[in-house]
């Protein structure tokens, strides 16, 4: 308290570029506006429409964004979102035509258990398309909308916009206990994510039948000396599932080791898995594509059914000093 700390900053020089475009199908009165969103959750830019619907947003540095417009009331909102990517040149042609929102309703079920326990769980419904990191702005997309399940298993969430989406499950007897079996929507099974533009009604089954993987982490390093096996303490062990899934948060499985070098990952979806174990690792950073690149020929794969009990012992594998 009471400290003064000096701060300097260097300015560079920096090319920017300019996002032109249209927001079409409001009037002013629906008093139109623009965001500019970065993906990798550095900056938010807003900006006013035009009486002919017309935009510009200046000073864009390189790099991925959504634009995203929004127009209408408080009782009627309209929104529309459009990804672009500003390379070397400034982004023209823009077109964005907001529209109303929409409910999504659902189902959730419990593989062979009582219906009076559903109220216990909470349904989120988060966009597919999101950074894991959202930097210094994290937006309510971010976290995504949670909906509460009632008695009779149903759920609704209010004013969605369209887009892609991913749903995860949250309550019952705690995160690991159990895993999310499917969702469909009507016959489609779109546990991977889904599109949608209107209402819709999503089944959802979650089951408590999951795999449990349990073992030990050894330091591969000591044993090359001709050391005794060496457990290792407080290591992150991450079941990675494939890659069409690796975009559901809850189908990592995690956990950690205590004083003697075990753990155990319980409530692991059935399908495949590749086991890593980790040190010092900064949290999340197993769900990089480029991480998970270059750790492909540190890990154990293993194969998960339901209700399967697994042992497996792991080497700590290295990672570089950039993801500590």
């Amino acid at each position: 308290a009471g400290d003064e700390m000096p701060v300097n900053f260097t300015l560079v020089p920096a090319r920017t570029y300019r996002v032109r475009g249209i927001v079409a199908g409001v009037t002013a009165g629906q008093k139109p506006a623009v965001e500019l969103v970065s993906k990798a959750g550095d900056s938010i830019r807003q900006n006013e429409v035009g009486p002919d619907g017309q935009f510009e947003v200046r000073g864009v540095a390189p790099g991925s964004y959504m634009v995203r417009a929004s127009a209408g009331t408080e009782s009627q909102p309209l929104t529309a979102r459009q990804d672009i990517s500003v390379v070397a040149d400034d982004v023209e042609g823009v077109r964005l035509v907001p529209q109303p929102s929409f409910t999504l309703s659902g189902h959730l079920r419990i593989e062979s258990r009582a219906s009076g326990e559903l109220t216990q769980y909470t349904v989120n419904l988060r966009q597919a398309e999101l950074p894991e990191d959202p930097g210094f702005f994290m937006s309510q997309d971010f976290f995504g909308t949670n909906a509460p399940v009632d008695r009779f298993g149903s759920f609704e969430w209010k004013s969605v916009n369209r887009g892609t989406y991913i749903v995860q499950v949250y309550g019952g007897d705690g995160q690991g206990s159990f895993f999310l079996k499917s969702v469909k929507l009507g016959e489609r099974n779109i546990e991977t994510g889904f599109t949608v533009s209107g209402p819709a009604t999503l089944d959802l089954l979650v089951s408590y039948k999951g795999g449990m993987i349990e073992g030990a982490v050894v330091d591969a390093a000591a044993e090359k000396d001709g050391d005794n096996v060496h457990p290792v303490a407080n290591a992150t062990v991450v079941a990675v599932p494939e890659e069409k899934y690796r975009k559901l948060p809850d189908r990592f499985g995690t956990g950690s080791t205590d004083q003697h070098g075990r753990f155990t990952i319980r409530g692991v979806a059935p399908g495949s898995y590749t086991l890593y174990a980790w040190q010092d690792l900064e949290e999340g950073v197993w769900r990089d594509a480029d991480f998970l690149k270059s750790q492909e020929a540190n890990g154990t794969a293993v194969k998960v059914e339901g209700g399967s009990h697994q042992k497996v012992e792991l080497k700590l594998s290295p990672t570089g000093e950039e993801w500590r």
